[in-house]
């Protein structure tokens, strides 16, 4: 059942949200002070990593990997999933010390090599209530960049990136592109989307990112303020 549960969670349920015309992008969010943060990212790329070290940190999961995005009136606001990260041996070694530290999504599928991080625990807290969207973060390693940096998109830019980062782009009718398109437009106009630009041989470690993006983060709140 827990195989089962594995692809129904993932790529069925993606696939089944998409198909009802909801706006799904490759993306994990935590919430801070109330608003939610996305963290988007193309599938291999870390961003499950981060929400578990967020979630570490004590920051409510929102979602995980498929971010489920809709419009309540004026605002936009993310969809809560199931209260799980998943991640590859490698995150869980980085995050707690050693491979073997949270369950395997399953011992004899070697195709379900991912760990489970169970956000319901004593440690951990999952949020349960749809969350307005405040702030989207994306990850560009660069050759030519000689420190981390965060710098803003403009809106062209913001529209790109989360078109960039659909979940399942091609189960789409031409009716959900106008769907689609008018939700990240909207999007694109409200919400911030601030890129993080490494140098390639020099990645910060997980819980270094928390607080980068979280100084960012409450930066802009100030301006905005």
């Amino acid at each position: 059942m827990d195989e089962v549960a594995a692809y129904l969670l993932g790529p069925v349920m993606g696939l089944a949200l998409r198909i009802n015309g909801l706006v799904c992008l490759h993306a994990s969010a935590v919430v801070f002070k109330n608003r939610a943060i996305a963290l988007m990212a193309p599938p291999g790329h870390g961003k499950s990593t981060l929400a578990a070290a967020f979630a570490k940190r004590g920051h409510p999961v929102l979602t995980d990997d498929i971010l489920v995005l809709v419009k309540d009136g004026n605002q936009l606001k993310i969809q809560p999933s199931y209260p799980q990260i998943r991640l590859l041996p490698v995150a869980v070694e980085t995050l707690f010390g050693h491979r073997e530290a949270l369950p395997r999504l399953s011992r004899s599928n070697p195709n379900l090599s991912k760990h489970v991080l169970d956000l319901t625990g004593p440690d951990y807290r999952f949020a349960e209530e749809a969350t307005i969207l405040n702030a989207v973060y994306t990850g560009l390693e660069s050759d030519q960049a000689s420190a981390t940096r965060v710098k803003d998109f403009n809106c062209v830019e913001r529209f790109l990136a989360m078109c960039a980062n659909l979940y399942l782009p091609n189960i789409i009718d031409e009716k959900m592109h106008r769907t689609h398109f008018e939700v990240l437009e909207n999007a694109a106009k409200a919400v911030p989307v601030r890129c993080i630009e490494t140098p390639c041989r020099n990645a910060m470690t997980p819980f270094d990112l928390c607080d980068l993006i979280l100084d960012d983060y409450n930066s802009l709140q100030n301006i905005s303020g």
